[in-house]
């Protein structure tokens, strides 16, 4: 009885009717729209942290971004992820992220930014060659992945 009276002094601001007008929420949660230009760039870039100058990988991988992201928001379209890759098959490789919802549109990239596809390589590509890489890359963004 004595929890009862507890909670019943805890809740006097309150309605018990089942037709009392709610408050609005102090707070409210924002709901992210995929597909709002402000998603529509690169979201993360990745590096081997054991490879040979992940500083350099990284900031390469970087300004790579920020030259692509103005296209990227000027067609709507989303890269997840920017990884480096030391693939013996391919400078680049775009692939899907295989979902058929609002979050088909974006993809994952990755690129050789080494000479040799080995993380421990200490000579880099040069940036406007690894910017074309990518450049390219997108565009199977719009194309398809082929």
């Amino acid at each position: 009885a004595q929890n009862d009276n507890d909670n019943n002094n805890n809740n006097n601001n309150t309605s018990s009717s089942p037709l009392a007008i709610r408050a609005p929420p102090r707070r409210s949660a924002s709901i992210n729209n995929l597909s709002d230009r402000q998603y529509c760039c690169v979201w993360s870039v990745e590096v081997y942290e054991d490879g040979y100058r992940p500083d350099f990988a990284r900031t390469l991988l970087a300004a790579v971004a920020r030259h692509v992201n103005p296209i990227l928001r000027d067609r709507g379209w989303r890269v997840k992820r920017l990884i480096e890759s030391a693939s013996t098959q391919w400078i680049g490789l775009c692939t899907t992220n295989g979902r058929s919802d609002a979050d088909a549109a974006s993809t994952n990239i990755q690129l050789n930014l080494r000479v040799r596809p080995d993380r421990h390589c200490k000579q880099f590509r040069t940036f406007h060659q690894i910017l074309a890489v990518m450049l390219h890359e997108i565009t199977h963004t719009s194309i398809g992945l082929e």
